[in-house]
């Protein structure tokens, strides 16, 4: 069977699904591919063709896309291997993270957004849920000296001036409710992770680079409020390279301040010593 022609609108929702691996059409209008209406038309057309494959929408989350081994298959020679590997038989039907990732694919566009106006480059963004090699681990896996960590995503990028930023992400949604139980359950391993500086040693980066920065993103304002009540000592120096949004601030500006800790709020790419108060 010869692959399906594809339109524009197909090939730029394809390369997305590609690069994110799972997509709602609200994400696709952001990544500004096309409209609603024709978002919606290209991708029940591409699920037709069995390229995409999808969960549908209910009252607590929205439709869900992701490619297909079948796309995989016919088109790694358009858009390439790594592409391909984006292709999932599985899927992503297990709803009970499905908010958590679609948030966490949220914050990627936009860090993805902010890099593309302003001079930075994107050298790697990965996510948790993207498949897993052949050691079976995580695509965001960490060990160094016996600590092992697994953050939401991990990226890296070369900011205007070329220097390279390693940051984790951790996306806490808490469910319906908005529960801090995931987020306190583990907060004493990811200040050690940042005490130790697990990630910077983990990926053998150079002496003298920049401490890799830890991004904590809440689902709302008032979760992240109720989540800055509960550090334990705020003025402690493990804290210095940890920041804190509320995923709609992120959506709107990943590049704007975000709260520390102590309370301070500063842009989290920048010298620490030299950081404006």
């Amino acid at each position: 069977m010869k692959p399906l022609l594809l339109s524009r609108a197909d090939e730029a929702i394809l390369q997305a699904l590609g690069r994110y691996r799972l997509l709602t059409i609200a994400q696709i209008v952001r990544l500004a591919i096309t409209d609603r209406k024709n978002a919606g038309e290209r991708l029940n057309r591409l699920a037709a063709a069995n390229y995409v494959d999808r969960v549908r929408g209910s009252a607590q989350t929205p439709g869900v896309f992701w490619l297909t081994p079948k796309a995989g298959k016919h088109f790694a020679e358009v858009f390439g291997p790594e592409w391909a590997k984006a292709a999932s038989g599985k899927g992503f039907v297990d709803g009970a993270h499905m908010v958590q990732r679609l948030a966490t694919v949220d914050v990627c566009i936009a860090a993805r957004t902010w890099a593309d106006v302003n001079g930075s480059e994107i050298l790697s963004l990965r996510t948790d849920f993207e498949a897993a090699g052949a050691d079976l681990q995580r695509a965001t896996t960490l060990e160094w000296n016996g600590t092992r960590y697994t953050p939401d995503a991990l990226g890296e990028f070369a900011d205007a001036q070329r220097v390279r930023w390693v940051f984790a992400l951790e996306v806490e949604t808490g469910g319906f409710s908005q529960r801090l139980d995931n987020f306190t359950a583990k907060l004493a391993e990811r200040r050690q992770v940042m005490e130790s500086r697990t990630m910077d040693y983990a990926l053998k980066r150079p002496p003298g680079s920049r401490a890799a920065r830890m991004l904590f993103v809440f689902k709302s304002e008032d979760m992240l409020s109720a989540a800055l009540a509960t550090l334990p000592e705020p003025g402690a120096r493990s804290w210095r390279a940890v920041f804190f949004k509320a995923l709609p601030d992120v959506v709107e500006d990943f590049g704007g301040d975000w709260l520390q800790a102590g309370g301070d709020r500063r842009f989290p790419f920048q010298p620490l010593e030299r950081a404006a108060h």
